[in-house]
């Protein structure tokens, strides 16, 4: 890629994430995420994510498509305060 940051959606599956043998912790990371306001970065390791072009409604703006198969695959970084 380009080096330019790019908003992502990422859908996981129910059932990616109960067979994950790490669920407790991933759920406690996404829910910090549904709430954080600073910059998240999200790492793909062995994966390669494919920029696409989407036009909806007359916008046009590019998206990042990845298919996950395995949550040790995925990693967030970002820096929160503990209370």
């Amino acid at each position: 890629m380009n080096n330019k940051w790019l908003d992502m959606t990422i859908y996981l599956n129910s059932s990616l994430i109960n067979s994950y043998n790490k669920k407790k912790q991933l759920l406690g990371v996404l829910e910090r995420l549904t709430t954080y306001e600073g910059e998240i970065r999200c790492y793909f390791v062995g994966v390669y994510p494919q920029l696409k072009r989407v036009n909806l409604d007359g916008n046009e703006f590019e998206t990042v498509s990845i298919t996950i198969e395995n949550l040790d695959h995925l990693v967030f970084r970002f820096d929160y305060e503990t209370e």
